[in-house]
């Protein structure tokens, strides 16, 4: 009767087993495949500097964004367009590294940049004014190149 009583344990361990592995990977989605492209800022002093940014162009995108990453290079960056310009409210809940925040207008110029945002902050980051997009980029890279308020970015997504 024991080993009886062990054989049906241990299916029905296997088959729990089974069913909860199954179930873990119904509820965890494949991971979101962001599209690269090249941006280039120009500066008001002329000079130019090249990053090769993940677009969040998708609802789904922007909300997930540059959350749960540990690192971001200087040259790389993450742009979230939206179809026009509009107020934009951001936040840096469940992001582990710190960014800086560029507020683009519809002609591609720089509006406003928020510098060093607080890893995990609830707190609001918004544009001023209207924002086309927002490029988010390792914090402290706007500050070491002297990007500024009035700068250019030269992307498929700008109409200067």
């Amino acid at each position: 009767m024991h080993k009886i009583y062990s054989v049906f344990a241990l299916i029905f361990c296997l088959v729990t087993g089974f069913s909860a592995l199954a179930a873990d990977s119904s509820t965890n989605p494949a991971p979101i495949a962001f599209k690269q492209e090249s941006l280039t800022i120009k500066t008001v002093a002329g000079k130019t500097y090249p990053f090769t940014v993940e677009i969040a162009d998708t609802k789904e995108k922007q909300e997930l964004g540059l959350m749960h990453r540990t690192k971001l290079a200087e040259d790389h960056g993450m742009l979230f367009p939206f179809e026009e310009g509009r107020y934009v409210e951001m936040w840096m809940k469940d992001t582990l590294i710190s960014l800086d925040m560029v507020f683009i207008d519809k002609t591609g110029k720089i509006a406003n940049i928020v510098p060093s945002t607080k890893p995990g902050s609830t707190d609001i980051i918004a544009a001023r004014p209207d924002a086309r997009a927002v490029l988010e980029l390792a914090s402290g890279v706007t500050a070491k190149l002297g990007i500024k308020a009035g700068d250019q970015v030269v992307s498929s997504y700008f109409k200067p």
